[in-house]
């Protein structure tokens, strides 16, 4: 089934994959992932690599060398407009940067229907929030949609990778 998955990845994966499995010391799982987008299952709309350009470190770097992970929001700008009038609490409006969260939805939704494979949004957001924060979650919105949702652990687990 692994090889099925194509896999929308967000920034906040990305960013906490370099935290915490940075590219020195796990060679291999980089490897891996740079495999996964060889392969076309695993993409990011392009705002996710907006997001990750904030920050000239060691991520944007691989960012700028792995152009293949971020596809054209054309394709999916249809779903993202239906995504942000149904929730949207998706993005806070007083920020001024572009927020990834409602392309990387649009993304799957797109996948899903244009395509033989079951999608999946990979995200370090949890359903949980803060009391009194209104802020919707990506997990939110994915289950409304029926969109497989998980974490990059999770995402590593059904790839069946063992390190």
């Amino acid at each position: 089934m692994a090889d099925t998955l194509f896999y929308v990845i967000d920034s906040s994966s990305l960013i906490d994959m370099k935290r915490y499995y940075p590219m020195g010391t796990f060679k291999t799982l980089w490897a891996r992932c740079h495999a996964l987008i060889n392969e076309r299952r695993l993409g990011a709309p392009a705002t996710v690599f907006e997001e990750l350009a904030r920050w000239d470190d060691e991520l944007h770097q691989w960012a700028k060398k792995h152009k293949k992970l971020f596809h054209d929001e054309s394709a999916f700008i249809q779903q993202q407009n239906e995504i942000m009038s149904s929730f949207s609490g998706l993005v806070d409006p007083n920020k001024t940067n572009n927020d990834a969260d409602p392309w990387i939805i649009a993304m799957a939704r797109e996948k899903s229907i244009s395509t033989l494979l079951d999608v999946c949004v990979v995200t370090e957001e949890s359903k949980r929030q803060s009391p009194g924060k209104k802020r919707i979650r990506i997990p939110e919105v994915c289950d409304y949609y029926s969109i497989c949702c998980c974490s990059m652990v999770e995402m590593f687990q059904k790839e069946g990778w063992v390190f």
